[in-house]
């Protein structure tokens, strides 16, 4: 690549890089396709790009100024200088920790973190994105500033494993959701489940010393249905009554199989008689077409009106046709400072 600092990069899921290059270019017109790879895009951009560029689209997990390829740790560690690195695969699989060993040596060569860290907003940040195990493809490198938006894991990848018994790909989705957010989840918070079955979210909830009352017509799994602190409502989303709403309710979880904008409408009922015990929300935002990411800023700005603050939307990598979304309220932040 010629022009350091003329190309943007982000990293995607590798299934959704054709959907995420088409949705980046119409959103961005002044941004040209330039080279990709299964996970990986980046564009060129006229005049120059900042490092505090902003984030392109939801579906990027990492983004930032383009370094460029490098062909090995020591022509990688020449574009380091003084700065944090993030070492990452730029194809997870399934199991986000894959071809570990070689990442591993390349992070300790490179003296990246293996996991999340309190960063300086502003501070320098080396993205160094590995090619799949096997590849003879070079490193890519690219850099940013960080923000706020960015996540402190590295490539925007968390590690959180499960127990083998978990009973869905829910218990994933809630491990990662818990690892991006840092939560400020406490043992024996209250916990409001819409769309429960069959009981991974709740699963792993439970495992962190919540109680939780899950909502949804399906059964649930008997490793969840046998924990005492767990309670069975069979109701759809729409038939919840408000005498059933558990007055110390902390924590909000939706993950129902309808569109986001129907979800949120859904849920703005429970908002009023929560505001002095909510702490946050985990919702994942089933897209049934991807059209709909464009009118996440409306639904973003409708959750802020019921009192959530520091929205953020990831796509994990236990998610599909979906997107993670967390936030808090100011009792959730309160707690987050210590204060509460």
């Amino acid at each position: 690549m010629s022009a350091p600092g003329s190309y943007v990069y982000c990293t995607v899921a590798p299934e959704l890089t054709a959907v995420a290059r088409a949705a980046i270019g119409g959103a961005r017109p002044g941004w040209r396709p330039a080279f990709s790879r299964p996970g990986l895009l980046t564009f060129k951009v006229d005049g120059g790009v900042p490092l505090t560029v902003e984030r392109p689209h939801p579906l990027a997990r990492t983004w930032g100024r383009s370094i460029g390829p490098a062909a090995d740790a020591e022509a990688a560690r020449l574009a380091l200088g003084k700065a944090r690195v993030h070492v990452g695969p730029r194809a997870p699989g399934e199991d986000v920790a894959a071809d570990v060993a070689a990442l591993d040596a390349l992070r300790d060569a490179l003296g990246g973190q293996s996991g999340p860290a309190r960063i300086p907003s502003g501070a320098r940040v080396v993205d160094v994105i590995a090619p799949p195990g096997g590849s003879d493809e070079p490193l890519f490198l690219g850099e940013h500033a960080h923000s706020a938006a960015h996540s402190a894991w590295p490539l925007g990848l968390p590690v959180a494993p499960v127990p083998a018994d978990a009973p869905s790909r829910a218990a994933r989705k809630m491990a990662e959701g818990l690892a991006v957010s840092d939560a400020p989840l406490r043992a024996g918070d209250g916990v409001l489940e819409f769309g429960c079955s069959p009981g991974g979210a709740s699963f792993v909830l439970l495992g962190r010393g919540a109680r939780v009352l899950g909502v949804d017509p399906e059964p649930v799994a008997p490793v969840v249905a046998a924990d005492a602190r767990f309670r069975h409502l069979p109701l759809a989303i729409g038939a919840f009554p408000r005498a059933e709403l558990p007055p110390d309710t902390a924590w909000l979880v939706v993950d129902i199989s309808v569109a986001a904008p129907v979800a949120a409408r859904s849920l703005q009922r429970f908002f009023p008689p929560l505001r002095k015990t909510l702490c946050g929300l985990f919702f994942t935002l089933k897209i049934n077409e991807w059209g709909l990411v464009d009118r996440l800023p409306t639904l973003l700005d409708q959750l802020r009106g019921h009192g959530l603050l520091d929205l953020r939307v990831h796509h994990l990598p236990a998610n599909r046709q979906e997107l993670f979304l967390y936030g808090e309220t100011a009792l959730g932040q309160a707690r987050r400072r210590g204060s509460a």
